[in-house]
């Protein structure tokens, strides 16, 4: 008998952020803008102890990582940023937006279409998650 809990270690992890990586680089227009996957949403997903579903939405200037298990800051996201980029629109670099549906300890990325469009993002990303 031990006294100590072993550490869960997360194996799927680093392949994860390997892919998120991927796509970050591929989607954000300048290195500079890359803090927001590289400091925040890293670090973010490395201290999560728990199995858990995030949506990470990618686009030319950065990066926004939310947990689904929180539907306020769903309905939060889709309010200011999805309604709100269409003020944007003329003045962005790229349209190459992204949203991913991600679970942190199987690695799994899922990427979700037509989510701008989407009056209720919530049944849409849990649909996507599966």
């Amino acid at each position: 008998m031990t006294i100590f809990k072993e550490k869960q270690i997360n194996k799927s992890l680093p392949s994860l952020l390997g892919n998120m990586q991927k796509i970050a680089q591929s989607v954000i227009i300048n290195a500079k803008f890359l803090s927001d996957f590289e400091i925040n949403d890293r670090l973010t997903l490395e201290r999560c102890k728990e199995p858990s579903l995030f949506a990470w939405y990618v686009y030319d200037y950065g990066t926004h990582l939310f947990p689904l298990n929180d539907m306020n800051q769903v309905a939060e996201f889709q309010k200011e940023w999805l309604q709100g980029q269409s003020v944007f629109e003329n003045k962005k670099q790229s349209n190459d937006d992204r949203l991913y549906v991600l679970n942190v300890f199987t690695g799994d990325l899922k990427r979700v279409f037509e989510f701008k469009r989407e009056k209720n993002l919530v049944d849409h990303l849990q649909k996507a998650a599966g």
